[in-house]
C-alpha cells in the first residue's frame, strides 16, 4: 500500500493488515507519483498493476477477479476499468506492457494520458455494483457512505456515537477532484 502524508500511522495500519507499506516521498506532486512508486516497487515477475483507491471501502476481490478475467480474455495488453452504467470507475488494472510508460508519464497528464495514448487497449468491463463509483473525498461523502452502510449515529461520531469529529487527512486536494479517475 502506497503512503505519503501521515506515514507512521498509515504504515502501522498497513502492517497490521498484512500488507506491504511503500512510502512515496513525492506525494505532494500528485496521485500519479504514488502509482509510479507502486510500479517501481512491483516484483519483477508481476504481470499486472492493480490501482485501488484507499477511499473506496466497498470494493471487493470479486470485482478484481472480474476485471482480471476480462483482461485475460484479450490477447493484447490492456488497461481495464470497471463500468457501472455509462460511468467508469476504479480500481484500474494495467498490463505489465505499460509499466515503463507509466513511469515516464508527466504528472499533469496522469493515467488519463496513458489511456489517451492507447485507446485500443482500454477495456471497460461492465459491473453490477456502483461501489466502483463511490469514494470519500470529503467529510460529507464519508458520512453519507457510513449512513448508507448503516453505521452512522447522527448524534455524534460516525462510528462510535461520541461527539468527536471526522478529520480530513488529505494533504493536497486537487481542484478538479480526483484527477486519476
Amino acid at each position: 500500500m502506497i503512503n505519503g502524508a501521515h506515514r507512521q500511522q498509515i504504515e502501522a495500519e498497513t502492517l497490521r493488515c498484512g500488507a506491504v507499506p511503500i512510502h512515496n516521498p513525492d506525494y505532494p506532486l500528485g496521485m500519479l507519483t504514488s502509482v509510479q512508486a507502486g510500479v517501481r516497487a512491483a516484483p519483477a515477475e508481476s504481470d499486472w498493476l492493480l490501482i485501488a483507491l484507499a477511499d473506496q471501502p466497498h470494493l471487493n476481490s470479486g470485482l478484481v477477479h472480474t476485471l482480471l478475467g476480462a483482461a485475460l480474455e484479450r490477447p493484447q495488453p490492456v488497461i481495464a476499468l470497471p463500468r457501472f452504467g455509462e460511468r467508469g470507475g476504479h480500481p484500474m488494472l494495467i498490463s505489465r506492457a505499460f509499466f515503463d510508460e507509466v513511469l515516464d508519464l508527466p504528472a499533469d497528464g496522469g493515467l488519463r494520458e496513458l489511456m489517451r495514448r492507447h485507446t485500443d487497449a482500454v477495456l471497460r468491463v461492465p459491473v453490477n455494483s456502483d461501489a466502483v463509483l463511490q469514494d470519500m473525498d470529503t467529510k460529507e461523502a464519508y458520512r453519507a457512505l457510513l449512513s448508507r452502510a448503516g453505521h452512522l449515529d447522527l448524534s455524534g461520531d460516525p462510528i462510535r456515537g461520541s461527539t468527536s469529529t471526522v478529520s480530513d487527512h488529505r494533504q493536497d486536494p486537487t481542484p478538479e477532484g480526483n484527477p486519476q479517475s
